[in-house]
């Protein structure tokens, strides 16, 4: 109650892949640097590493981004499942107009 995306109620969500340390180990950290907006806009020779502290940070308002479209989704998919009530829903209201 209170947040703008509230789970509705029974709707589970999705479960996501951990990605394993060989898939990690596979990119040097200069690849995943180089492909972090963050990195690639300062000078090209110069590449600043971030701190740890800021890289997970980062990673914390990713995932909580990420799971507030994961939210979005699951009650969108719950919305498909009643089309047509929510159809009619719509011309109800545009009725009373």
């Amino acid at each position: 109650p209170g947040k703008a995306f509230s789970r509705p109620a029974g709707v589970a969500l999705p479960v996501q892949e951990v990605a394993t340390q060989e898939d990690i180990k596979t990119e040097t950290v200069a690849d995943i640097a180089q492909s972090l907006p963050s990195f690639t806009e300062t000078r090209a020779n110069d590449l600043i590493l971030p701190s740890l502290h800021m890289a997970n940070r980062e990673l914390r308002r990713a995932k909580n981004h990420v799971r507030k479209w994961e939210r979005v989704c699951a009650a969108l998919r719950e919305l498909n499942k009643h089309r047509d009530i929510v159809r009619q829903m719509n011309c109800s209201r545009e009725d009373v107009k």
